[in-house]
């Protein structure tokens, strides 16, 4: 049977075929072996002009330009390293593009100290050393030579020690409200007096009436006391029961205050109403010969439903907020004012805030991961990119309730806190039994998939540390314990997850030695290691006819005058947009997304005399995009 011959040209302009949203090419006569962009041409195949497929570079090639070498100068595994993490918790992604701190930074941890530049270290333990059955609301101090604290316990006022001695000072019909020390007596309130106990004695003395009183906040700041009753502010004088007219009285009645501290050149008070709080300042007048207050101003206010609940102010500097959202670093301006920073958020209210070295130590009330309650540690050392200090838990008391108080012993340095109708907790000489560190999750700069394929881990093992791996989807394995005697110059392999995940976090669980509990794992640095997962592009050499007429597998011929010429035109179009195509196989009716990487047209015959026909093979490259 002979051939027809097909000379009509195709009934639409080739040349605007140049985007993804041109609709298939539908070879209704079986006249062409592929499309590209909804143009159709046949193969050109021969010993000359092989059809090749094979995998494209899927790796760039990095030029490392920066001053110091490091992991992003190796070539074949993808590499991230950690050496200390001192810059504190919180980073969800460790991408350093995207935080320049992200190198010393981690995601979570519990029962270890990360402050020390390159390890990280079990932290002490805690030990009860008395019962409460209320609130826990108390100042520390000294009593014959040795750390005390003096606490309210319902109506009465309690001395206790470290080593867990309680003894009544003070009991009375009315319930305490607050407590405050000038550094040597101490000072209670109840709703109709503020007290004072002396120094190493049982003796109480009424230092200032108060009209019965539904809230009373104390603070000793610049060398005087300052009360807050109610909505008012006093600043009494030491010998005159009858407390003087307020130095300021907030305009709302239902006003409250919730505590008391200083700057360097003013008094700050907090407090709130409904949904709304602030800090007032009370400024110094030094023109006379002894320095008076001057009137009131507000100098911060925290957003609708944050309320201040405690303040701390610390080396002439900071001012920590403890609020019902989380924490703040404020800092003193010159003047009085105050600059406050971002949230650090914790899921209840900071009730309590006490400083130690170059650290806020804050109340973090049932914020660990099994729900209990402990401290959480703010760094002033620094401030990070987001504006924030860097932070990390810190000692746990195990027991579920509002950590009410926070406090250090002078002598010995150690913290104490309050744990709502648990108890007063000391901080301990042994060590947690176990705690751990979760790093970042992994992506290196981008959320293709990777295959994580191993990891290496040094440091000092008296204790196993024990490595989990967390998957993209939260599901966490654990996958080695290593202990003493341990080849650290090894890797290991990570069994799970073992498909492509668009990140990964390492888990690293420290324990203590199992015969000194003053002892436990150094956790120093890790390595991961991954590779390049997900589906590899494909790239696609296709030897194409491209003449006026061609011949059809169907043994028919079709086509016209400047039908290449129109085609070659429209893929050139196409490679110039630069733009997505789909490759169509007609004879397989599959079909792939592809960018066009070259594209080469090769004419081995001038055209015929008083002709201007072009005709001749065309190669183009593909890229697959997707399989």
């Amino acid at each position: 049977m002979g051939y027809q011959e097909i000379r009509e040209k195709l009934p639409f302009q080739l040349s605007f075929v140049t985007r993804t949203t041109t609709p298939p090419y539908e070879d209704l006569y079986n006249s062409y072996d592929l499309a590209i962009g909804g143009i159709p041409f046949n193969l050109a195949i021969d010993e000359n002009n092989p059809l090749t497929r094979g995998t494209a570079q899927f790796k760039k090639d990095q030029f490392d330009a920066s001053t110091e070498p490091g992991e992003q100068s190796l070539t074949g595994w993808w590499l991230r390293s950690q050496s200390s993490f001192h810059l504190g918790a919180g980073l969800r992604f460790g991408d350093p593009q995207l935080d320049e701190s992200a190198t010393f930074r981690y995601n979570l941890s519990e029962g270890v100290d990360v402050w020390t530049l390159g390890q990280v270290t079990l932290l002490p333990g805690t030990v009860k050393i008395h019962a409460a059955s209320g609130p826990v609301k108390m100042v520390t101090g000294v009593f014959s030579g040795a750390d005390a604290y003096y606490r309210i316990d319902g109506s009465t006022v309690v001395r206790g020690t470290s080593a867990g001695t309680e003894t009544t000072i003070y009991s009375g019909a009315n319930p305490v409200l607050a407590i405050t020390t000038d550094g040597d007596d101490v000072y209670f309130a109840d709703t109709s007096a503020v007290k004072k106990a002396l120094h190493g004695s049982t003796t109480i003395s009424t230092e200032w009436n108060l009209t019965t009183a539904t809230s009373v906040a104390l603070g000793w700041v610049k060398q005087r006391m300052v009360i807050g009753v109610d909505n008012k502010i006093h600043v009494p004088t030491f010998g005159t029961p009858t407390l003087p007219t307020a130095i300021y009285s907030h305009p709302n009645t239902a006003w409250t205050w919730s505590d008391i501290s200083e700057g360097p050149e003013a008094i700050y008070i907090s407090g709130s109403v409904g949904s709304r709080s602030s800090v007032i300042r009370l400024g110094l007048d030094n023109t006379g010969a002894v320095p008076t207050l001057s009137n009131a101003t507000v100098v911060a206010e925290t957003p609708s439903g944050e309320i201040i609940q405690a303040m701390r102010a610390y080396l002439g500097t900071y001012l920590a907020l403890g609020t019902s959202k989380g924490v703040r670093i404020a800092t003193f301006q010159q003047g009085g004012s105050i600059t406050s920073g971002p949230l650090i958020a914790t899921p209840f209210p900071v009730k309590s805030i006490a400083a130690r070295g170059d650290h806020f130590l804050c109340g973090y009330s049932n914020a660990f991961s099994d729900g209990q309650s402990g401290l959480l540690r703010v760094s002033l050392a620094t401030v990070l990119d987001d504006g924030r200090q860097p932070y990390a838990p810190d000692l746990q008391a195990h027991v579920i309730g509002s950590v009410d108080s926070v406090a250090v012993f002078s002598s010995t340095g150690k913290a104490v806190f309050g744990v709502n109708s648990q108890g007063v907790y000391l901080e301990d000489s042994n060590l947690e039994v176990s705690g751990f560190l979760q790093t970042s999750n992994q992506r290196y700069n981008t959320v293709w998939p990777k295959l994580f394929k191993r990891f290496n881990v040094r440091g000092d093992f008296p204790g196993a540390i024990t490595v989990s791996t967390i998957s993209d989807t939260g599901v966490e394995t654990s996958v080695l314990s290593v202990g003493s005697g341990t080849d650290q110059t090894q890797d290991f392999s990570i069994n799970y997850p073992d498909s492509p995940q668009e990140f990964l976090a390492l888990k690293f669980t420290l324990n203590r030695s199992l015969t000194d509990t003053t002892k436990g794992s150094i956790f120093r640095s890790y390595q991961l290691k991954a590779l390049p997962g997900g589906p590899r592009p494909r790239q696609i050499l296709l030897p194409l006819l491209c003449f006026d007429n061609e011949r059809s597998p169907r043994e028919s011929v079709q086509g016209t005058a400047g039908w290449a010429q129109e085609r070659l035109e429209a893929i050139e179009a196409l490679d110039s947009a630069g733009d997505v195509v789909l490759y169509q196989d007609l004879k397989t009716a599959t079909s792939l997304l592809c960018t066009i990487e070259g594209i080469e047209f090769r004419q081995t015959q001038p055209p015929a005399k008083n002709t201007s026909r072009t005709g001749g093979t065309l190669t183009v490259i593909l890229r697959t995009l997707s399989l």
